[in-house]
């Protein structure tokens, strides 16, 4: 039989012993949470890397085909060169379009702007306006006749006003060269 005397002895060792392993339960559950927490954020930043690894993979694979490509295209790069006129073939682009205004019976005015020089690949460009008078379906003709050119040309921005059967226009465009 038990006697009464050890009770509180009993009672602070089996407290003592319940706080030492409740004390040790939340210590566990803690580390477990910061471990897992560590564990999380490694396999996010494992996932970030291989994505840039694949990334880089993807950009030096199509470095290679750009690369190869280039090769290829190489005998057509003066074939490229020579459909651009040279900056001082431009004079007859003036006339050309202007003897086409003047076949259209059209009035026609048209002068040169400011010119940006080539670089590197880059083509350059002159900057140009034309004013014509006349019909309106003779307008839309020559513009589309322009565009039909040996010229690369860039419409930039093109006025129509109409007074009865004869419009005025106003465009402003680019012309390209080597």
């Amino acid at each position: 039989m038990l006697k009464l005397s050890h009770m509180p002895d009993f009672r602070k060792w089996l407290t003592l012993n319940l706080s030492i392993a409740g004390g040790i339960v939340v210590v566990g559950i803690a580390g477990l949470a910061a471990l897992g927490f560590d564990i999380s954020r490694r396999a996010d930043a494992i996932s970030g890397k291989r994505q840039q690894i694949t990334d880089r993979a993807r950009s030096i694979e199509s470095l290679g085909l750009l690369k190869s490509d280039a090769g290829k295209a190489g005998p057509y790069g003066s074939q490229v060169d020579n459909a651009l006129p040279a900056k001082d073939q431009l004079i007859s682009f003036s006339a050309e379009i202007t003897s086409m205004a003047k076949s259209r019976k059209l009035d026609f005015g048209f002068s040169f702007g400011a010119e940006t020089a080539s670089v590197g690949t880059e083509p350059g460009h002159t900057d140009f306006r034309a004013i014509i008078s006349g019909p309106y379906e003779d307008t839309l003709a020559l513009l589309r006749d322009i565009k039909k050119t040996r010229y690369l040309v860039k419409f930039n921005d093109l006025q129509v006003n109409e007074n009865g059967a004869i419009s005025q226009a106003t465009l402003n465009g680019q012309v390209f060269f080597r």
